[in-house]
């Protein structure tokens, strides 16, 4: 901005009368503006309001575009002003104002010319004599113009621009600076900026701007600026009366880096969470997440890779015996719990055992590499007495043992065969008595193989009914008369031939077939039950041996119903024998045979005396008929014997059960079943199991030989 002051000058008036004037040389200097540019020429004038004389020297003729020819007075001078500042410039001359001023004028030439109009009231030499005014007209066009560019850069730049005087002083802002700033800038200009804002004292920014100004070298500065929530960007330049400052608003960058920063963040915790996930996944297919050892799949990658290296691997299949009586009767949790406290015991030895899994419901697998066959009869007697060993388990004692089966790999073996050895070994120890280890041998080896051989042919068999059904009766000692038929299942298979009941009850049981079994029997049964007694045949009991998976079904009522009214039989002549090892401590196979019983069939229960049954959970049961196993009847050759099945029945009778003497095959066997008041008998000797055509010519030739044998 210049600012000519102008004092303490001299002129002579046209009248003669001196006044003070300034020299000339002070006149004349061209102050430089902020971007090089220099103030013009500098034209001197004189008024004498009260007699209108003027005075115009030549270099005010000169700016002003006027010869000698033009009388210097108030209206000449009006009219050379632009139009536009005329009515400004009348105001002034009216008023008195002294001062300085700006104008635009029209020369001779029509050109557009800037001037500053500067003005001082003298006195003259009398104290009374007429006021006068004397003044300069500086042309600042060029430094206008130049100005002008200037300014217009520095209005028109992105950035906020000011510039500061060496006291801290507001020279000037540039529009984007009030704008950031939030003051005008003829509020700001004049001012120390730290009055506005004194929080930036302790701030980076004052640092770099007090370091450029003592210093004289430029800075550069980034922060945030608390107390108008923005972040400021500075570069400071100095320069001889101060320094320049450029400074931006950066928000929006640093709120887009701290967006990125959060996205990267969120990213790399995505990737944290896909990674954990990954990982938890993988732990997760390879564990057990009831007991945290490894799970099947990870049990198998193992094997696979010992017997792939050739490694002398021992596989431990151990099962958990009588592990759904838990289940049943304590209930699931508990269940679990025994499960992860039986996992927690052979974590035991893992310094003695190389893996140790999980290998579903009850069932764990121990494998060993290279060990001796010695140290792995030692490693699982151990483990079996770990486990006899009781489980508190929320405040309650439970007995748990275990049975194993054990298998050694041989060159050339895969896992899955490995574990079929055990697994079919472990079969085996349950077979024999539970809380034992069973090693595999070649022996247990075919039997797998017919074992898996019979499966098949019997899934066949069921689904193609290749099955047969052969009926044994039973008669009343005391009148000879039919009173009960067993429907047997028979099975002969064209490549394997006759296969028993006691081999392909088992692989059905194991297999899951057993209920499909049971169905088709307990059909066949009720079916040939209703053509004996449409053929108006002595009235009898046809009996269909039903498994533990056929009673425990909710729609075992129904089911049973279902077939009985399709056969067209009455319910009274149909019953269902279960043996008594079953209904142990079973809650739900009892719940099973009362809602049978609740149809009206009778039910039978059958190899008595072989289930270690209590006599109060007898007299709980809707129990028709005790049939008493055929080892108390083989056993009954003594006094002994005799007083022992004689027991048997009359507890029979104490329960309200009528008791059937089964597999009679001597004479003696008889009198000692006649001995002991059985009320009713059946075996070989009165009659074999036989097609359902056989069965009349087989019952008459039974009753035949009873009659003969019956004590009088």
């Amino acid at each position: 901005m210049v600012m000519l002051v102008l004092s303490d000058f001299r002129c002579r008036s046209r009248d003669g009368v001196l006044a003070e004037r300034h020299d000339s040389s002070e006149l004349q200097r061209a102050p430089v503006l902020e971007g090089g540019a220099s103030v013009g020429r500098a034209g001197i004038w004189v008024w004498d309001p009260e007699s209108d004389f003027s005075y115009w020297n030549d270099v005010l003729r000169e700016i002003l575009g006027v010869g000698p020819e033009v009388e210097p007075n108030v209206e000449e001078w009006l009219e050379i002003v632009h139009p536009e500042d005329r009515e400004t410039a009348r105001k002034l001359i009216e008023s008195r104002e002294t001062g300085g001023v700006r104008y635009r004028i029209v020369n001779r030439d029509g050109e557009v010319r800037h001037v500053v109009v500067r003005s001082e009231r003298v006195d003259t030499i009398t104290q009374d004599g007429p006021e006068r005014y004397m003044g300069v007209v500086i042309d600042i066009t060029e430094s206008y113009q130049a100005s002008t560019l200037v300014a217009d850069t520095v209005e028109s730049i992105s950035d906020a621009y000011m510039v500061l005087g060496r006291d801290w002083t507001v020279l000037y802002a540039n529009r984007k600076c009030e704008e950031i700033l939030g003051h005008p800038r003829d509020v700001l200009m004049g001012r120390v900026l730290w009055d506005f804002y004194p929080e930036a004292l302790e701030t980076p920014f004052f640092a770099a701007y007090r370091d450029s100004m003592e210093n004289r070298r430029s800075n550069e500065v980034e922060d945030f600026y608390e107390p108008l929530g923005i972040w400021f960007e500075a570069r400071v330049y100095p320069f001889p009366d101060g320094i320049a400052v450029y400074f931006r608003d950066v928000t929006v960058r640093h709120e887009l880096e701290a967006e990125r920063q959060r996205m990267l963040e969120k990213e790399q915790e995505a990737r944290s969470a896909a990674e954990e996930a990954r990982k938890q996944a993988e732990y997760q297919a390879k564990h057990d997440s009831l007991t945290g050892l490894i799970g099947r799949i990870e049990l198998m990658r193992r094997l696979e890779e010992a017997c792939s290296a050739g490694k002398a691997t021992t596989l431990f299949f151990l099962d958990v015996d009588r592990f759904k009586l838990v289940n049943d009767s304590l209930g699931h949790a508990m269940g679990d719990q025994l499960l992860r406290e039986v996992g927690r015991r052979l974590e035991e030895f893992r310094d003695h055992v190389d893996v140790i899994a999980r290998f579903g419901g009850d069932e764990f697998v121990l494998a060993l590499f290279d060990r001796d066959q010695g140290i792995a009869a030692l490693i699982v007697q151990r483990i079996l007495e770990e486990l006899r060993r009781p489980f508190s388990i929320e405040g309650r004692l439970l007995h748990a043992t275990a049975s194993v089966g054990v298998a050694e790999s041989t060159p050339g073996m895969s896992a899955e065969e490995l574990l079929l050895n055990a697994d079919v070994t472990l079969y085996r120890a349950k077979e024999t008595g539970r809380d034992r280890m069973v090693w595999f041998d070649e022996t247990l080896r075919d039997e797998l193989h017919r074992r898996v051989e019979v499966e098949a042919k019997l899934r066949e068999a069921i689904r193609y009914e290749a099955l047969s059904m052969h009926f044994q009766p039973s008669y009343e000692i005391a009148t000879g008369t039919l009173t009960d038929v067993e429907g047997l299942t028979r099975w002969t298979d064209p490549d394997l031939g006759p296969v028993s009941p006691g081999e392909f009850i088992p692989v059905a049981e194991e297999s899951g077939l057993i209920r499909d079994l049971g169905s088709w029997a307990t059909g066949r049964v009720a079916e040939e039950a209703a053509t004996w007694q449409k053929n108006g045949a002595i009235p009898a009991t046809f009996w269909a041996n039903i498994s533990t998976n056929q009673l425990v079904r909710p729609d075992i009522a129904f089911l049973l119903a279902d077939q009985l009214e399709h056969a067209g039989l009455d319910l009274e002549r149909f019953g269902i024998e279960v043996t008594e090892s079953a209904l142990v401590d079973d809650a739900k196979l009892a719940e099973g045979l009362s809602r049978v019983a609740g149809l009206g069939v009778k039910v039978a229960i059958d190899d008595f005396g072989t289930g270690f049954s209590s006599i109060s959970r007898l007299r709980e049961l809707p129990v028709d008929i005790l049939k008493i196993d055929r080892s108390f009847i083989a056993g009954a050759d003594s006094e002994v014997g005799v007083e022992t099945l004689s027991a048997i029945v009359d507890l029979a009778h104490a329960l309200g059960a009528t008791a059937i003497a089964e597999g009679v095959e001597t004479r003696d066997e008889f009198d000692a079943v006649c001995r002991a008041n059985c009320d009713r008998v059946s075996g070989y000797r009165f009659g074999y199991p036989v097609p359902p055509q056989e069965l009349p010519g087989e019952v008459e030739w039974g009753q035949r030989r009873l009659l003969e044998e019956t004590p009088s």
